[in-house]
């Protein structure tokens, strides 16, 4: 079986192999990254950077920046994104109402079902008004009908 060398790790930056003792190791997009030293500088301005001082580029670049070189994507602001904006916005709200109504008025299936099986004052004197209201109607017919049997005798 012939030797095989083991793979040394490579610098990110020149090539060259990067041993634990003299690199920095740090992620890049979510990729691990060796940079000797020496190398571990802003790419732009080639100032010495550290692991609190560098910063890496919104746009996906596989290099490093000092806060002053670091390209950022700056927040435009547009006729059409403030009319998204208001879109979104009004959208979120009407889904929102749409829930509260339905809160207010009850889920459909749930519509002539009590809550708890407890009923509110207001209920109960409509619920005794309807009852009373039957009950007189039933009187008065009562009477009527006994004023229109009045000298017709059954005997």
């Amino acid at each position: 079986m012939p030797f095989k060398p083991i793979v040394q790790p490579k610098c990110h930056r020149s090539g060259k192999t990067a041993y634990p003792a003299e690199s920095t190791k740090i992620k890049i997009n979510g990729v691990d990254c060796l940079f000797l030293n020496k190398n571990f500088t802003c790419c732009e301005c080639g100032l010495k950077l550290t692991l609190a001082t560098y910063k890496v580029s919104d746009f996906g670049d596989d290099e490093i920046f000092c806060a002053k070189c670091c390209p950022k994507q700056a927040p435009s602001q547009s006729a059409e994104s403030i009319e998204t904006d208001r879109t979104r916005k009004a959208a979120a709200l009407s889904k929102d109402v749409g829930m509260v109504n339905e809160q207010m008025r009850g889920a459909e299936e749930t519509v002539g079902k009590g809550a708890a099986g407890g009923t509110t004052v207001e209920i109960e004197r409509s619920l005794k008004a309807t009852a009373l209201f039957q009950d007189v109607g039933i009187v008065n017919e009562q009477v009527r009908g006994a004023d229109e049997t009045v000298g017709k005798g059954s005997i």
